[in-house]
């Protein structure tokens, strides 16, 4: 089930639920609107926030380390000339 969230190389299955729950949370508020559900729907979005933020400087700082070898840099910057 595609939730409209888009394929990135740093995505893992973690950051991939807390889109999916957010998603719900924010399906049952515009069903039934209500202070408990925009509650709900309020804290799957801090946490996916969160969730997101770890896994991108994750994978980030794998990038930043692999940049600072000879190998990683002409893996990432392969230029096809």
């Amino acid at each position: 089930m595609d939730l409209g969230v888009k394929k990135s190389w740093w995505l893992n299955e973690s950051v991939q639920s807390k889109v999916r729950i957010k998603w719900e949370c924010l399906k049952d508020w515009s069903r039934r609107k209500n202070v408990e559900t925009w509650e709900n729907f309020k804290r799957a979005k801090k946490e996916t926030k969160k969730t997101v933020s770890k896994a991108r400087t994750q994978g980030f700082g794998g990038l930043y380390q692999s940049l600072g070898t000879k190998e990683g840099e002409n893996k990432h910057f392969n230029s096809n000339l």
